[in-house]
Formats: structure tokens, C-alpha cells, sequence
């Protein structure tokens, strides 16, 4: 009789907890739209390497997500309301420093020169491609980058896709953009990687998991603990390589 009282409340309170967190509510995550890191797939679901790796850790905690996929501007201004939500993924850069709290980094990302594989143009060097007509896609990061880097006639457009349609059309010389996107483009129009060869690096940057200002500190450290666990254990690096995201 008396192991069953003894019992009775640690039952009661398992069920509690239990029952506690099924009724917390979703984790709402403002999504960049920013393929192959984020994207909606074929069957209208929020996918791409960086969202599977937040997936991961969700599950991990025993978290639901409610995914929301925006364009990357939008999910910054978003991102600074008051309210508490993670962001997926942003670039660290420093206009952006004190807009997130920073959690954990997921995925490097190279920004670099590329040229056609056949043309004979300088991309050894920022200096020398400085010369050349450069396209890029525009977005607020990349802006950022090339103007510190002193690039004043590189010509901005909407998507990698059509900036790869102008390098193959000779409307650009050189590209200066993300190597994984460059990789992306080219899949979808139905191309190889060895259709363009690689130039001079500008900047090596890492994507991370962040969220807004409103984030309880308490939360952030459980985020980053789950992420940190998992590069322990070695659950990034196979999600990335399937992906075409690592060697």
C-alpha cells in the first residue's frame, strides 16, 4: 500500500509533463527563401539542407515547428518584432550582428568568382576581375560583401538562374556569387558543374540558425546545445553531403 502512494505522484507527474509538452505550441521559424539551403519542393513542403538540419534538432528536443518560407528580407524585418522565433538561415554578417541573436552556425558557404569553363578571362584575382563586366544576384548580404570588397560595376540581378543565362550569353564575364547557389543554378537548367570553373574566394561565411530579439536566453541555449550535440555525434556533415552541400 505504501509503495502505491509512493508511486501515485510520480505517475501523475510523469503524465503531467507529458502532457505539458504535447500542449506547447509550434516554434514559428521565419524561412529565407534561398535555395538549395531553403526552398518549397514539389509537393509544397518547406525542404532544403538547412531546414532538415533545424528538423533534426527539433526532434531532438521534442519540438513542432510551424514553417514559414518568405523572401530572406522579409523574414529579417520579421525577425524584429518582439515576439520569440528562430530565423533559417542567415548569412553573419556585419550589418546583421546586432539585428539576431546568433545561435549556432549549420553551413559554409563560399563567395567566389566564376567564369565558362571556355572563356580565357582573368578570375585569378578580385583585382583583375574588378576589370571585368561581374554580375550577382542581388540581396542585401551580397550587396554588403562586394562593396567592402571595392566592387563598384558589378551589375545585380534578380536570381542566380538569370545570372547564369547572362554569363552563358556573354552578357557577363564573371560571376561573384555563392558556390552551392552557382551549383543549384546549373542543376536546374539542366547543366553540369564543370560548365564553369572556379576563381579567386572573397569570403568564406557561415549560415546560421538565429532567432529575434525576443528569444528567451534559456531558449537559445537549448537550441544551441541540440545543434552542438548533433556536429558531436556527426549528424551535420551527412545531411550536407547528401545535399551536395560538402565534399
Amino acid at each position: 500500500m505504501q509503495r502505491r502512494q509512493l508511486l501515485l505522484p510520480l505517475l501523475l507527474g510523469s503524465a503531467t509533463g507529458l502532457t505539458r509538452a504535447a500542449s506547447d505550441p509550434a516554434v514559428r521559424v521565419l524561412v529565407g527563401d534561398a535555395a538549395p539551403y531553403s526552398f518549397r519542393d514539389g509537393g509544397g513542403q518547406v525542404a532544403g539542407a538547412a531546414v532538415e538540419l533545424l528538423q533534426l534538432a527539433a526532434r531532438r528536443l521534442g519540438r513542432e515547428l510551424q514553417l514559414e518560407l518568405m523572401p530572406f528580407a522579409r523574414a529579417l524585418q520579421d525577425a524584429s518584432l518582439a515576439r520569440p522565433q528562430l530565423v533559417l538561415p542567415s548569412a553573419r554578417l556585419p550589418a546583421r550582428e546586432a539585428l539576431l541573436n546568433w545561435i549556432a552556425p549549420l553551413i559554409e558557404v563560399r563567395f567566389m568568382l566564376f567564369a565558362p569553363v571556355e572563356s580565357r578571362v582573368d578570375i585569378s584575382s578580385l583585382d583583375a576581375a574588378k576589370r571585368l563586366r561581374v554580375g550577382g544576384m542581388r540581396s542585401a548580404g551580397m550587396v554588403e560583401l562586394v562593396q567592402a570588397a571595392g566592387f563598384s560595376r558589378l551589375q545585380f540581378v534578380t536570381s542566380n538562374e538569370v545570372a547564369l543565362r547572362m554569363l552563358r550569353l556573354g552578357r557577363f564575364d564573371a560571376l561573384l556569387t555563392a558556390d552551392h547557389s552557382v551549383c543549384e543554378g546549373l542543376k536546374r537548367m539542366g547543366l553540369s558543374y564543370d560548365t564553369v570553373r572556379e576563381g579567386a574566394l572573397l569570403q568564406k561565411v557561415q549560415l546560421w540558425l538565429a532567432a529575434s530579439k525576443g528569444m528567451p536566453e534559456a531558449e537559445l541555449l537549448v537550441w544551441r546545445q541540440a545543434v552542438e550535440a548533433m556536429r558531436r555525434e556527426g549528424l551535420i556533415a551527412p545531411v550536407l553531403r547528401r545535399s551536395g552541400l560538402l565534399a
